[in-house]
């Protein structure tokens, strides 16, 4: 079932450490989990990304504080493959 994924960057930093974060992309992800869960959610999510530009794909895999959301809670990817396959983790 596909799902939407809401992914951020940091795109710089202020001298006082403060960081500058990308706009929110909006990528499509293949996962088995079926519907959107309610009151539960996985510590890691496993997955494909689809219709993925390659040059995104490359800012996720080796980009600075990629911060993934899903159904509101707060994911980083722990693994990402050049097909786009991915793992996701809870990020605590």
């Amino acid at each position: 079932m596909e799902h939407p994924l809401s992914i951020t960057w940091v795109i710089g930093e202020r001298k006082d450490k403060i960081e500058y974060r990308s706009l929110v992309e909006t990528v499509t992800a293949e996962m088995d989990i079926g519907s959107s869960p309610q009151s539960t959610f996985p510590d890691s999510l496993n997955g494909k990304l689809v219709n993925i530009k390659p040059e995104l794909l490359q800012q996720l895999k080796f980009g600075r504080g990629v911060a993934v959301a899903f159904s509101g809670k707060a994911y980083k990817f722990s693994r990402l493959e050049s097909d786009g396959s991915f793992e996701l983790r809870k990020d605590w």
